[in-house]
């Protein structure tokens, strides 16, 4: 399948910004669809938006699920677009694994990462989702830490009302820091908080944010959603605000397969074979 471009038309909105943006969806792991963003910004949008010196801000969750994060992530980092300003935000799948490397060898939170993101990532670095924490820490730290460190920013930016932050705004200051710790406090944190624990936004705020997964991009009076689940739909959201102007894009790509194999698949097979013979006895 090939991939597609579309622009919704221009809409005015009634907070301005001071310089073009873009913000980006949540990618997990989808390289080809950031690939083809940057190709459809380079060739079709900077040349009417250059010369403002535009930002791109990629709203986090760029790893887990999908089948190349470790190209993403870079990507992201260390490609920049031509005659702009960029600003990688993290998200809680980039937290989750920032948390995983940063403590002891018996973490308990491990097998909860392998079920909910780490798969993929294990996977990429040649490792059955059965690998012992222990074994897999290592590896991980080698592919992804130099990564994860650059993410040493505060969690939300700002530019007059507007807010870009990968799930909520944070109730306080102390929430903006990068920490290698998980929240208690995950229904208020900017990392974790989903919208239905949202009482609103301040007045003359506008948040732009992913993290809660829509069938399509979701703009209300004080918040706009991202999150188009780019890596199983293949949708990738990206919303553009210049002064007090508001329009959108959407990069159509192949959907992704996203059903695990079951664990049972990764099971040597003496295993297996003794499971069989067991269960053939009692029969």
């Amino acid at each position: 399948m090939s991939i597609t471009f579309s622009t919704s038309p221009w809409k005015p909105h009634p907070y301005p910004i001071s310089k073009p943006t873009l913000a980006v969806g949540d990618l997990h792991g989808r390289e080809d669809l950031l690939e083809a963003f940057q190709f459809y910004y380079n060739h079709c949008l900077r040349p009417s938006i250059a010369h403002h010196h535009p930002l791109v801000i990629y709203l986090g969750d760029l790893i887990g699920k999908g089948p190349h994060s470790y190209k993403t992530l870079s990507r992201a980092l260390y490609t920049p677009l031509i005659s702009t300003q960029h600003h990688v935000l993290p998200g809680n799948h980039e937290h989750m694994l920032w948390v995983l490397l940063n403590t002891d060898l018996t973490h308990p939170y491990y097998q909860k990462w392998v079920a909910t993101s780490g798969r993929s990532l294990l996977k990429e670095c040649g490792l059955l989702p059965t690998v012992s924490f222990k074994t897999a820490k290592p590896v991980l730290h080698a592919r992804f830490y130099h990564l994860l460190k650059r993410f040493n920013t505060p969690m939300v930016y700002q530019d007059q009302a507007w807010h870009f932050v990968h799930a909520g705004l944070p109730l306080t200051e102390a929430f903006s820091v990068w920490e290698p710790y998980l929240p208690l406090h995950r229904a208020v944190h900017p990392l974790w908080m989903k919208t239905s624990s949202w009482d609103g936004c301040p007045s003359e705020k506008m948040v732009v944010h992913g993290h809660t997964p829509k069938p399509f991009i979701e703009h209300t009076h004080d918040r706009i959603c991202l999150d188009t689940k780019a890596y199983k739909t293949g949708r990738l959201s990206v919303a553009e605000i210049h002064q007090h102007r508001l329009r959108f894009h959407t990069i159509q790509g192949p959907a992704l397969a996203t059903q695990p194999p079951p664990l049972e698949n990764f099971w040597p097979n003496w295993i297996l074979r003794a499971r069989s013979a067991f269960f053939s006895k009692g029969s």
